[in-house]
């Protein structure tokens, strides 16, 4: 999904990359662009992404998020993702993620 500016220069605000499996979806990325945050286009984004995996018939969607990064780990439990492990050194040898899901 991509969100773009239709106001001015059709600019790029932010995106997001969802895979689909059978009745499962893992969101691979949610980037929004680092002059547009603050305006809720990353619940814009995450909203679409749970509504079109309600729309097909997807059960369960997955994510994994810097454990550093608080802004879109409130973002995700907002919108009703919980914390399901730990996953230690996942990014790197000094980050670390949390695994969530949100069962729909």
């Amino acid at each position: 999904m991509i969100l773009e500016n239709t106001t001015n220069d059709y600019s790029i605000l932010g995106y997001s990359i969802q895979y689909i499996t059978l009745h499962s979806s893992h969101i691979g990325t949610v980037y929004i662009d680092p002059n547009e945050r603050g305006q809720d286009f990353g619940g814009i984004i995450l909203q679409h992404v749970i509504d079109y995996a309600r729309d097909h018939d997807i059960l369960r969607i997955k994510l994994q998020v810097n454990t550093s990064n608080i802004p879109a780990y409130r973002l995700y439990q907002k919108y009703g993702f919980q914390t399901i492990e730990l996953l230690p050194l996942y990014y790197s040898q000094d980050a670390d993620a949390y695994r969530m899901a949100l069962l729909l």
